[in-house]
C-alpha cells in the first residue's frame, strides 16, 4: 500500500488523541490569536468566525467533563474511605463479639467465614462490598447473632448508596467524554483547514502569520508529566517549559536543606510573576493561577529560583 502523503494527515487531530488538556491548549491559544491578529490581518475575519464557536463548544465540553472527573474522583475516595472504615468495625469489634459466641476453631464460626477475611482483602470493590452481603446471609436468623446483624446491615447498606453514587459519577464521565471528544476533533479539524487558508490567502507572510496563530511547541511537545532536578545555592534554572490553563495545579516535592521560590516567566532568563516560596523539605500542591499571570500562553517557563539556603533537589507533578 502507498504511504499516505504526511501534508494530508491533519497534526491538530493527530497530535490531541490522547490528551483533551492538549487539544484545549491549541484551541485557546488559536482564538485568542486569530481574534488579535484582526486589526492586521482583516481577512481573517471569517476564519474566526467559523472557528469561535467551535472552541467555545469545545471549552464548555471540556470543563463540564474536567469538573465531572473530580466528582467522580471525590465520590471514589468516599468510597474507599467508607469500605475501610466498615472493615476496620469488622476486625475491630464485630468479629471479637462473634468470636465470644462461637470460637474460631469451631464449626458455626467456620460457617459464618468460611474463606476467613480474604473476600473482604481480595478482588474488586463489588466483590468485598458484597463479602458483607454474605456474611449477613451467613449469619442468617441465629438469634445469639442478631444484635451484631443489626450492626452491620446499616453499614453494609450504606456502602451500597455509596457506591452507587459512584457508578453514577463514572457514568457521567463516560458519557461526558464522548462529547468533549465530538467536540475535540470538529476543533482541531477547523484548525487544520485554517491552516490552509492561511497558505491560500497570505501565503507570501505564511511564515509569520502560522507561529502566531498556531502553538507550534505545544502541538510539538510530547506530553510530559514529571520533571526533577537540582539546584545549587544561590542559583536559579527554568525547571520545565509548558503552556499551562488556569486551572492547571502541579505537586512539588523538596529534599536537601535549601528553599525555593518559584516564578512562571516569558523566558529562561526572566523573573516576572508573583514569587511563590516553597519551604526546604516541602511536599506541597501549587496552583498557577497563585502565580497570578494573565497572559499564559507567553509565560510557560517555570522558573526554580534558590533562597540561598542550601542546595535542593525537586521532583515536581503536573497534576
Amino acid at each position: 500500500m502507498e504511504k499516505q502523503w504526511k501534508y494530508i494527515d491533519d497534526q491538530m487531530e493527530i497530535e490531541t488523541r490522547r490528551s483533551f488538556k492538549k487539544a484545549i491548549i491549541l484551541s485557546t491559544y488559536h482564538d485568542i490569536r486569530l481574534q488579535s491578529m484582526l486589526p492586521i490581518y482583516p481577512i481573517l475575519q471569517s476564519v474566526y468566525d467559523r472557528y469561535h464557536p467551535l472552541h467555545l463548544d469545545f471549552s464548555d465540553q471540556y470543563f463540564s467533563w474536567n469538573s465531572l472527573q473530580g466528582t467522580q474522583t471525590t465520590k471514589t475516595d468516599a468510597v474507599g474511605d467508607l469500605f475501610k472504615q466498615v472493615k476496620s468495625r469488622l476486625s475491630l469489634e464485630w468479629d471479637p463479639a462473634i468470636q465470644v459466641i462461637y470460637k474460631k476453631n469451631t464449626l458455626r464460626y467456620k460457617e459464618i467465614f468460611p474463606e476467613g477475611k480474604k473476600p473482604f482483602r481480595v478482588g474488586e470493590i463489588d466483590t468485598r462490598i458484597g463479602a458483607f452481603n454474605t456474611l449477613l446471609k451467613n449469619i442468617g436468623t441465629d438469634k445469639a447473632l442478631d444484635k451484631i446483624a443489626k450492626q452491620i446491615d446499616p453499614e453494609y447498606q450504606s456502602l451500597l448508596s455509596a457506591r452507587k453514587v459512584q457508578v453514577g459519577a463514572i457514568g457521567n464521565t463516560g458519557s461526558g467524554s464522548g462529547a468533549v471528544e465530538t467536540a475535540r476533533v470538529a476543533a482541531m479539524n477547523m484548525q487544520y483547514r485554517n491552516v490552509g487558508f492561511v497558505m491560500d490567502q497570505l501565503f507570501d507572510v505564511r511564515d509569520k502569520v502560522l507561529p502566531l496563530i498556531i502553538d507550534l511547541k505545544t502541538l510539538r511537545q510530547k506530553n510530559q508529566v514529571t520533571f526533577n532536578g537540582s539546584l545549587a545555592n544561590g542559583a536559579k534554572k527554568e525547571a520545565l517549559e509548558q503552556t499551562f490553563l488556569n486551572t492547571d495545579t502541579f505537586a512539588i516535592k523538596l529534599t536537601g536543606t535549601g528553599s525555593l521560590k518559584l516564578y512562571l516567566a516569558t523566558d529562561a532568563d526572566s523573573i516576572d510573576s508573583e514569587p511563590i516560596p516553597v519551604a526546604a523539605k516541602a511536599n506541597t500542591v501549587i496552583k498557577i493561577a497563585d502565580f497570578k499571570v494573565t497572559d499564559l500562553f507567553n509565560h510557560r517557563s517555570l522558573i526554580v529560583a534558590s533562597d540561598g539556603n542550601g542546595d535542593v533537589k525537586y521532583r515536581i507533578n503536573l497534576l
